[in-house]
């Protein structure tokens, strides 16, 4: 049985700076993979269908609804 008692001291700050943290890793590595496979099964290479783009939208968009609520 996993017993978290220990974090009851941690102050509410720290789990937010830890979870934007984790967020930005996601964002860092949206951006390192590769061009080609991003667009594997695309028909064509147009910015809409460039899914680092979204991906890092919706990491802002979870970051800032995370911080401001």
């Amino acid at each position: 049985m996993l017993n978290f008692n220990f974090l009851a001291n941690v102050p509410l700050i720290w789990a937010k700076v830890i979870v934007l943290i984790l967020f930005a890793v996601i964002f860092i590595l949206v951006w390192l993979l590769p061009m080609d496979y991003i667009y594997k099964g695309a028909p064509d290479r147009k910015l809409i269908r460039n899914l680092k783009l979204w991906a890092t939208l919706l990491v802002i968009l979870y970051g800032f609804l995370y911080v401001h609520f």
